[in-house]
């Protein structure tokens, strides 16, 4: 059960876990990482001993089966703090080390102490997910997660560099044994410091329904629901090929003879990149599919995958230098698809029974932290890697890595109804294009009042046409600033997006907006199967500017509307730019009876020239002239009955049935009864002045012809 915080207590409670994330690694990579795997390979550990401290992280979380029942009724944000604290204590159980009696004891001390720290910071994780998601809004959780983890970079980078430091220098410690345990003192004092921290976290949610039963009802609910579903296909694959990746260690320092002090230096920069990747998930994360990330990601392992595998087939002066670039690709890939799996993990949370499908979660990591082990030894057991060219004593455990790679890129194909197609689309949002709009959009301030300066860059990334100016697009349409909202509007008809359309109808729908006109224009432009019985709602409405609006977007839709709603409309409307959108509407629709009932009314009126002159292109455009007319008109403003001699010269002298110096005359002297008893006009199209008469003859041209 979640608890509401205010927006204030949501926002400092992420500074506040932040801080905590921050110090976290300096505690946690010391004593559960590479400083203990390392120290296990100084022991002696057998490869069986290693891959059951590499699944610890993952094999702990059995803890989750009896903690939530212990738990039950308590903050979760005093489960996560607690958890911390009880291991910061049993982590100080590695500096016993070196007084057990022998180097296979010490192995065993190593994995109790590791698993007992793993069991406890299970109770923590179950409740961490609910935690951050009730700290956190939809838009705020991959960039906050992602934000987590890039301080999880930045601190495992401090750890590297002390690590490598003191591993670098052994001859100041009374031995190599002494060097390991004095790091893993240090880790012990961290970790107490982020327990402080997190004690500091503001109330968010109680753990109910800590029960067996519950959790059987939870595993059911994971099981039915297609979203959570895929969140345990993709932890059941991804952690076997995390544990397999983890044997890299076991090739640099047992096969290849790579000294601790060298793989820590390769660790620091994987870490560097990893952290170059975290900053990057925390612009992109928020925009980019979930699969098409994780697609990538895994598509990059399964390349990384295959050359461990057949490392040996390179010749062998190659072979440290390419294990060393791969070593710290594979720690980048490797930490990305971290992030990613955690973001899909908090994300795909329900509003209730958080705590016990978080609970699920982690047993599936379980489950896919024994399959990863078992199937290493089965592997390691049954086949002679050695024996096939270009293999050699790890090839069985990077042989699972690059099988779950290649598994989970398929899945990613099928992780949402739809064709490979729509995939191939999704990926369009890691082009170069796609992904330089995104930040943009993340260096765009925020603010209540934009400026003008920002308004002119927010449209500018409107007009960009990639994946992430439609998502800008569909944000800027539920700002509370009106013109914000109106940039957004204005651009759907040359983006239209059929998934904005619940924005813009609420918008339309709203009396009180002062952009309804603008919402239902860009109605218009929207495919959608509600879009047209509501446009014929709006014709009934008693504000005519709706009611032009719709007709103008209802024509654009291709929808006939009744002539003479639309004439009762025009004549009624209180302005000529409410009666410039149904003018608009009728040309997309190109009705020729209704437009020229529209024109023949705009001479019945004696319509001023200016306006007649705009009216009088659109009906030309309409019946396939869309440049004569308005040549006509700038002759005839350049110079007095110009346009009008230049159209005699068109007609061969007889323009209407009427002789041309004639005509010349009458329209001098305004013979208007003249000119209209001799000359044959389209019906209702009677001039009245030069430039109704320029109108009526050049649309008897394009009617006759």
């Amino acid at each position: 059960m979640r608890g509401a915080l205010a927006r204030s207590v949501q926002k400092d409670g992420q500074r506040r876990l932040l801080r905590a994330m921050a110090v976290n690694p300096l505690g946690m990579a010391l004593t559960v990482g590479p400083v203990v795997f390392l120290l296990a390979l100084h022991y002696g550990a057998s490869d069986l001993q290693m891959g059951l401290l590499y699944a610890a992280v993952y094999l702990g979380g059995l803890g989750a089966l009896i903690a939530p029942r212990f738990l039950q009724g308590r903050n979760t944000t005093d489960i996560v703090a607690g958890s911390w604290a009880i291991r910061s204590g049993v982590t100080g159980g590695f500096i016993l080390l070196p007084f057990l009696a022998s180097e296979n004891i010490k192995v065993v001390g190593i994995l109790v102490v590791t698993y007992l720290v793993m069991g406890i910071r299970s109770a923590g994780v179950i409740a961490l997910p609910p935690t951050i998601k009730a700290l956190t809004n939809s838009r705020e959780l991959p960039s906050v997660n992602a934000g987590f983890h890039l301080r999880w970079h930045i601190g495992n980078l401090a750890v590297s560099t002390v690590s490598f430091l003191v591993l670098s220098r052994l001859d100041l410690w009374p031995s190599e044994e002494w060097a390991y345990v004095g790091l893993l003192a240090v880790g012990t004092v961290f970790n107490i410091i982020t327990a402080i921290l997190l004690r500091g976290l503001p109330k968010t949610a109680t753990l109910e329904q800590g029960d067996l039963g519950s959790l059987l009802r939870a595993t059911g609910t994971v099981l039915r629901t297609p979203a959570y579903r895929e969140v345990l296909i993709v932890t059941l694959l991804q952690i076997p090929m995390a544990i397999a990746a983890a044997y890299m260690m076991n090739q640099l320092k047992n096969s290849m003879g790579v000294s601790p002090a060298h793989i820590f230096m390769l660790s620091f920069c994987g870490v560097a990149v990893s952290a170059a990747i975290a900053k990057t998930l925390c612009v992109i994360g928020s925009s980019i599919r979930m699969r098409v990330l994780l697609f990538m990601a895994h598509a990059l392992l399964m390349v990384l995958g295959a050359i461990w595998v057949w490392l040996d087939a390179f010749p062998v002066e190659w072979q440290l230098p390419i294990a060393n670039v791969t070593y710290v690709f594979s720690t980048m890939a490797l930490a990305g698809s971290g992030i990613i799996l955690a973001a899909l993990v908090a994300a795909r949370l329900p509003e209730k029974d958080q705590v016990q499908v978080s609970t699920v979660y982690q047993l599936s990591s379980v489950v896919g932290a024994l399959l990863g082990i078992g199937i290493i030894d089965l592997l390691g057991r049954v086949i002679d890697w050695n024996s096939i060219p270009g293999m050699h004593a790890y090839s069985h455990a990077f042989v699972l890595w690059l099988a779950m790679s290649i598994a989970i890129c398929i899945f990613a194909l099928l992780m949402r109804a739809g064709s490979t197609g729509a995939f191939t689309t999704e990926l369009a949002q890691l082009s170069p294009a796609n992904l330089f709009t995104i930040y943009r959009v993340h260096r765009l301030p925020t603010s209540a009042n934009p400026s003008l300066g920002h308004m002119r860059e927010l449209e500018g990334l409107f007009a960009s046409a990639t994946p992430a100016s439609r998502e800008l697009l569909l944000d800027t349409l539920r700002s509370p600033q009106a013109r914000v909202r109106a940039s957004a509007l204005k651009m759907m008809g040359e983006a239209p997006i059929p998934a904005a359309f619940p924005m813009i109808r609420d918008e339309a729908l709203s009396e009180a907006s002062p952009l309804r006109g603008d919402a239902i224009t860009s109605l218009g432009f929207i495919r959608h199967a509600e879009v047209i019985p509501l446009l014929e709602g709006f014709l009934n409405a008693d504000d005519l500017t709706v009611v032009a609006s719709a007709i103008k977007s209802l024509c654009r839709q291709g929808q006939a509307v009744p002539h003479e709603r639309a004439l009762a409309c025009y004549r009624n409307c209180g302005s000529n730019r409410q009666r410039l959108d149904i003018l608009f509407g009728v040309l997309a629709l190109a009705d020729r009876e209704l437009m020229l009932a529209l024109c023949a009314w705009e001479y019945e009126r004696r319509s001023p020239p200016l306006w007649l002159r705009t009216v009088l292109q659109m009906v030309a455009e309409l019946l396939g002239d869309p440049e004569h007319m308005a040549e006509l008109f700038v002759l005839e403003q350049e110079q007095p009955s110009s346009g009008l001699r230049d159209l005699i010269a068109d007609t061969n002298g007889t323009p209407c049935g009427l002789n041309g110096d004639q005509l010349l005359t009458w329209v001098e002297a305004g013979a208007w009864d003249q000119i209209a008893s001799h000359g044959t006009f389209p019906p209702k199209l009677i001039p009245y002045d030069t430039d109704s008469c320029i109108g009526s003859i050049q649309l008897s041209r394009l009617l006759a012809s």
